[in-house]
């Protein structure tokens, strides 16, 4: 991967993983238009994007049919004139996932959505990313393959025991909801936020500077 295309790719991720919200596009399977709607949206270690859904839902009917997707993560609100503000259309094919380690990220992200997770509607998704459309801003958009977006899988069950550990910490007046290479994700009641990393943080020592710095905090 050049340098440019790998600092595109870091870009993407940072909106991806500030985002905890998200514009889901599927194909309605009743008249084959376009169908957009409003998801929660967390994301595992590697990036890939992990949503909570009701079966009785627009867009899970529609994926019943059609399991492309696509999710625009906005991030145009935190810019003066929203037209040079930051977004990123990430497209991919959904399916269910039982990965526990899935559950508990996203519930860590969204704690409100515990309260019906556990409904014998509701099931876990994962999307398997194909290719993302980047803007920057004004006239400074790309298309990326999403697998050099997303990381190496093999982070996820490195992470993964570490996370459980420091879930709840209390780290820049907020607790801790998850890890990844990129930064720390943080909650305080109902607002998300998060401390980034200037470097891939993949132990222990790397995660505690972080915590104990704050830098990069948002």
């Amino acid at each position: 991967m050049s340098p440019q295309s790998d600092k595109k790719a870091t870009t993407a991720r940072w909106i991806m993983r500030r985002m905890p919200t998200a514009s889901l596009g599927t194909i309605d399977k009743r008249t084959g238009e376009p169908y957009v709607s409003f998801v929660l949206v967390a994301l595992d270690h590697d990036g890939t994007p992990l949503l909570l859904l009701s079966d009785l839902s627009e867009h899970t009917l529609n994926i019943g049919a059609d399991p492309r997707v696509s999710l625009l993560f906005d991030a145009t609100r935190e810019a003066d004139v929203p037209a040079d503000g930051a977004r990123l259309t990430f497209q991919g094919h959904i399916a269910k996932t039982g990965e526990p380690r899935h559950a508990r990220r996203y519930l860590a992200r969204h704690a409100t959505a515990e309260m019906y997770a556990g409904f014998a509607d509701f099931s876990f998704y994962a999307v398997d990313g194909r290719h993302a459309h980047l803007v920057e801003g004004f006239g400074r958009a790309r298309w990326l393959r999403a697998r050099d977006i997303l990381l190496s899988p093999e982070i996820n069950g490195r992470l993964d025991p570490m996370e459980v550990a420091w879930i709840g910490r209390v780290v820049d007046g907020r607790h801790v909801t998850g890890l990844d290479p990129d930064g720390i994700d943080l909650r305080l009641d109902g607002t998300v936020g998060r401390i980034w990393s200037k470097e891939p943080a993949m132990d222990e020592r790397a995660f505690s500077a972080i915590a104990g710095t704050g830098a990069g905090s948002g």
